[in-house]
């Protein structure tokens, strides 16, 4: 079976974690300030924190916007299910604006609906690669983190993610863009919250920070991200010409916008188990591409996000990384110009 998601590790890639385990230092050290240095530079923003889980990354960025309790904290519904239970585990309250079904992302005229209602910042999720309207978002002068994991290697008109959002976060787990085995990374973009990350971070234990072994995968994964990012485009290229073939569809890119593909989403017209089934015979596997999210895991009866609830039911997944051998690209492209 064709899994949906493989990790961008080769063998020889793993040299440079054994150089570190056998070295005497293992933990937060050189290695990961050098990744965070590079992860930095390349994203044009101002200063960095690596942290073993994800969940801490953006519980992390939440703390830095230093806000008092019983804030508002505006989401999309298809937004991880985790960002639900890191913003009330803080005493905030989850507001949901709805999406734009074109792109899955959040729509900049829900988030206008939700203005009366004094929310204190947007914690942006950029769907599957997809980007929001990140001016549009900007304009209504709320901070912003941005959770860029899937569409790291993008920008938004020319113009780095980093202009847009006061902090960014990437998370390096096994299915990322890049991989460190785990693990994330939070950024500043400001020097406003440069000095909040700082403040926030005297209070959190080493064992919380990256590690050095994490990091040199980091650091190898990071020195192939072109390569990894072409063959994305490239794999992106010969599985739409397939699908268009058909009756599905799939995510708009909006004009000017660089996107990297995460995954190959479709959307479905028609009976979502029988594309399944079809797929699975011809050992392709799928996942529903929203399953995590925080509408399929929590009751969200203040906020219908109707156009959220039609993309959770309909939309798919197939497989698209870097270590699609061109035999499996070849089935999956069959498969795709041929779905029920």
């Amino acid at each position: 079976m064709i899994p949906v998601f493989k990790p961008s590790i080769k063998r020889k890639d793993m040299d440079s974690v054994l150089t570190c385990l056998v070295s005497d230092f293992i933990g937060y050290g050189e290695k990961t300030k050098e990744f965070l240095h590079l992860l930095t530079s390349s994203l044009e923003a101002e200063y960095a924190y690596g942290f073993r889980d994800y969940s801490k990354g953006i519980g992390f960025a939440l703390d830095s916007l230093e806000l008092e309790k019983g804030s508002r904290i505006v989401i999309s519904p298809l937004s991880p299910a985790f960002y639900f239970t890191e913003i009330t585990a803080r005493g905030f309250e989850v507001l949901y604006a709805d999406i734009n079904p074109a792109d899955g992302c959040m729509d900049p005229a829900e988030l206008q609906k939700l203005m009366g209602l004094e929310p204190s910042a947007v914690l942006l999720h950029f769907p599957l690669g997809n980007i929001p309207d990140l001016e549009e978002i900007r304009a209504y002068n709320l901070p912003v983190i941005a959770d860029i994991s899937t569409a790291f290697g993008g920008d938004y008109k020319g113009v780095p993610f980093s202009s847009f959002a006061d902090i960014l976060v990437l998370h390096l787990e096994a299915e990322g863009m890049i991989t460190a085995g785990g693990g994330a990374v939070v950024f500043s973009s400001t020097r406003k919250y440069t000095s909040a990350m700082k403040s926030t971070a005297k209070a959190i234990p080493e064992l919380s920070f990256l590690t050095d072994i994490n990091s040199s995968l980091g650091l190898i994964q990071f020195g192939q991200k072109e390569s990894f990012l072409e063959k994305r485009r490239a794999m992106k290229e010969i599985f739409m010409v397939s699908l268009m073939k058909g009756r599905h569809k799939t995510f708009l890119t909006k004009d000017g916008v660089l996107q990297i593909p995460f995954s190959f989403p479709i959307l479905l017209e028609g009976n979502v188990q029988e594309v399944r089934q079809y797929a699975r015979k011809k050992s392709i596997r799928t996942h529903a591409a929203f399953e995590d999210s925080a509408l399929a895991n929590y009751q969200i009866d203040s906020y219908p996000c109707l156009k959220a609830g039609s993309i959770l039911k309909r939309t798919i997944l197939f497989p698209l990384y870097p270590l699609l051998s061109k035999k499996n690209i070849e089935i999956i492209a069959k498969v795709l110009s041929t779905l029920p």
